[in-house]
C-alpha cells in the first residue's frame, strides 16, 4: 500500500495494522473506537490520533514524524515512537502510559 489510507467511514474499527507500507497519510476521522494502531515502518511525516479516545496502544516507530500529540489519548498505555526525528511529543499530565519507547526523551512536553 502507498499514498493515503482513508478509514474515516470505518467507524467500528478497533484495530488497525498498516505497518511496513509506503503510506504517507492516514485519515482516522470519526474512528473513535480504535484501541490499537500499528503504523510502524511507513512514510508518515504526520499522524493525527487526537480523535481516538479509546486507543490503548500506538506503534508508530520508524517513520519521519517530527511531532506527535497523544495528549487526548488518556487511555493510552503503550507507545512506541522510536526511530522518528521527534522534536516534540505531547503527553497529558496524569496519563497512565506504562510503556514508552522514544529516542529523544527531551522531546516530551505536557499539555
Amino acid at each position: 500500500m502507498e499514498g493515503e489510507l482513508d478509514l474515516s467511514s470505518r467507524t467500528e474499527l478497533r484495530k488497525i495494522d498498516c505497518g511496513n507500507t509506503f503510506l504517507t497519510k492516514l485519515n482516522l476521522t470519526d474512528c473513535t473506537k480504535i484501541e490499537t494502531l500499528n503504523c510502524n515502518n511507513a512514510n508518515f511525516s504526520e499522524l493525527d490520533v487526537t480523535g481516538q479516545p479509546a486507543m490503548t496502544e500506538l506503534n508508530c516507530r520508524d517513520n519521519t514524524l517530527t511531532t506527535l500529540d497523544v495528549s487526548n489519548n488518556l487511555n493510552l498505555e503503550t507507545l512506541y515512537c522510536q526511530g522518528n526525528p521527534l522534536t516534540k511529543l505531547w503527553l497529558a499530565e496524569g496519563q497512565s502510559i506504562s510503556t514508552l519507547v522514544i529516542d529523544n526523551p527531551d522531546a516530551i512536553d505536557y499539555k
